[in-house]
């Protein structure tokens, strides 16, 4: 935030300087500054298309402090999200734009939002999503945990658990490697490249062959994965295409990727909704521990300044 702060310093007078500043609240300590609000409350009508407005800095604060909890009590607990994770699942949500990274950052610098605004809501995410279930694990043991018989009654909730068909996917990937700061000619050099291989390729034996004489092009080992055990986006694509053809291709944070599936194996069994049970007892499970956490931190915490109503 230093960097950025800098840069804002050199473009306005001192009152304006001394204005991005000012604390906004302060969290046990750790403050929340005018500029943070601003940025946040900019990142929040750009993606939920508001025109901003009070409402919208009420929930920027909010979501602010919330985060500035979550990173206090999981550095008490020494658990963090890594910068190179961060930064990885930026240049993937780059890359689902069809922007590069710098691409991206210009767009939102157009929108008079900073990368690292981005980035730190990005880390906020990511903490909740992968990061806070070790939180309320630790702090509720037990609790936190998903036993048998609830996956049973659940079952029996539901009607009994049901026979379901999924497949068993053996697929290898190829991915023709960008460099971070390619051209956009280079780019599409890369994706033509990607498209010729998808429409010759005929089976995964011949996979490395048939990328010979092309540079920084890497072919991953067979894996294997089951439609359960995969996202619906990643599910609907594999189940489109045949055996022993690929994917269209995609950017990824390495470069233009196609996934060659090899096999598809279909099985019929209860695995899925016992999983599905599982997981849904947990998300419940964790949605409220994490709730009733959160609301711990903020009654304990010290929290002053200009706090919209929720958390006064």
């Amino acid at each position: 935030m230093a960097t950025v702060a800098a840069v804002a310093l050199a473009a306005t007078g001192p009152a304006q300087a001394e204005a991005i500043h000012r604390a906004v609240v302060t969290v046990n300590n750790d403050v929340v500054t005018e500029y943070d609000v601003n940025q946040r409350a900019r990142l929040i009508a750009l993606s939920t298309r508001q025109s901003g407005g009070a409402r919208t800095r009420d929930m920027a604060i909010e979501q602010l402090v919330d985060e500035v909890l979550m990173k206090q009590e999981a550095r008490r607990l020494k658990i963090s999200v890594r910068v190179e994770d961060v930064q990885k699942r930026i240049a993937e949500f780059a890359g689902k734009n069809n922007l590069s990274v710098p691409q991206f950052t210009q767009a939102l610098r157009a929108q008079n939002i900073d990368i690292s605004t981005f980035s730190r809501s990005i880390e906020a995410q990511m903490l909740a999503q992968a990061l806070w279930p070790e939180v309320v694990r630790s702090i509720y043991g037990r609790e936190a945990q998903v036993r048998p018989d609830d996956v049973e009654r659940e079952l029996a909730r539901q009607g009994g658990p049901k026979i379901s068909t999924r497949y068993e996917f053996t697929s290898r990937t190829i991915t023709f490697v960008i460099p971070p700061k390619a051209s956009s000619t280079d780019v599409q050099r890369r994706q033509n490249e990607a498209d010729r291989i998808r429409r010759s390729f005929q089976s995964c034996e011949t996979a490395r062959s048939l990328v010979t004489g092309l540079r920084d092009v890497v072919v991953s080992d067979l894996s294997h994965q089951t439609s359960d055990s995969l996202g619906p986006e990643a599910l609907k694509l594999l189940e489109s295409t045949a055996e022993n053809r690929a994917t269209p291709p995609r950017r990824t944070s390495d470069g233009i990727q196609i996934t060659a599936i090899c096999s598809k194996t279909e099985i019929e069994d209860d695995k899925t909704a016992r999983r599905n049970a599982e997981i849904k007892l947990l998300n419940e499970k964790f949605g409220d521990l994490a709730r009733r956490h959160l609301e711990d931190l903020r009654r304990d915490a010290r929290i002053e300044g200009n706090l919209p109503a929720r958390l006064r």
